[in-house]
């Protein structure tokens, strides 16, 4: 009987959540009403676009300049010529290092040969294991 009495409690809080429900429907109208101002938060981007373009205006005026420091690095080159050419005197002595290496070659065909007298063993070694 007394859970009979909770029943139309309950109903009293489910109308109550509608009330609720109606409050949110006069806040979705409030965030309508903001959507103006965000239309012409917009507009101010738009301007500042036009002032973007004006910053890029400003960077092409500093092109010149940049091209007078690109000038200064070709005089510069030259002189980079010059420390090419005294590498290449460096040059003939590397040579003679990659010389000094062709002569070891040999001796590291000489070791690959004596690896070649130790495959047989190993090919023997090998036969044994399939016998067992």
């Amino acid at each position: 009987m007394d859970s009979k009495d909770l029943t139309p409690v309950d109903m009293d809080s489910k109308e109550k959540s509608k009330d609720v429900t109606s409050v949110d429907m006069d806040s979705k109208e409030k965030s309508k009403d903001l959507t103006p101002v965000d239309m012409d938060s917009k507009e101010k981007s738009k301007h500042l676009t036009s002032v973007d373009m004006d910053s890029k205006e400003k960077s092409k005026d500093l092109t010149p300049v940049d091209m007078d420091s690109k000038e200064k690095s070709k005089d510069l080159t030259p002189v980079d010529m010059d420390s090419k050419e005294k590498s290449k005197d460096l040059t003939p002595v590397d040579m003679d290092s990659k010389e000094k290496s062709k002569d070891l070659t040999p001796v590291d065909m000489d070791s690959k040969e004596k690896s070649k007298d130790l495959t047989p063993v190993d090919m023997d070694s090998k036969e044994k294991s399939k016998g067992t």
